[in-house]
């Protein structure tokens, strides 16, 4: 199950890196829903810090989000 997540995550966070460019509000929020599964497969793979990056990532995006028009 967790490949599968990885499987998803890691396509997931191609896409919106994609759309960040060319539809900037999907794209940041498809960042933020992506990034809070990298978390949670990081921290299952008992990787904190590499874990805490994602939620780092999940604040920069969720606040990239907000700020577009």
């Amino acid at each position: 199950m967790i490949k599968i997540l990885e499987i998803i995550c890691s396509i997931g966070l191609l896409v919106s890196t994609y759309f960040c460019g060319h539809k900037p509000k999907v794209g940041w929020f498809m960042f933020f829903v992506t990034n809070i599964l990298y978390a949670y497969i990081m921290f299952y793979k008992g990787l904190i810090f590499i874990g805490i990056t994602g939620i780092i990532l999940c604040i920069i995006s969720f606040r990239n989000f907000v700020r577009i028009k």
